[in-house]
């Protein structure tokens, strides 16, 4: 297996308004939303001392 990687095109990669909007939201969800249900499904596993994925 070859690590080779052909040449690509360059060229700049940008990001429309709306796409923005959509990366904001989404990492709004996963640091305000899903993270702190995260954190503290595994604290409380923690303090029983259990900390094996039981989803």
């Amino acid at each position: 297996m070859s690590r080779y990687r052909p040449p690509q095109k360059s060229g700049a990669k940008y990001i429309t308004g709306e796409g923005e909007k959509i990366l904001k939201e989404e990492l709004h969800q996963l640091w305000k939303v899903e993270r702190p249900q995260v954190t503290h499904s595994v604290s409380e596993a923690a303090a029983l001392g259990d900390r094996s994925k039981k989803c």
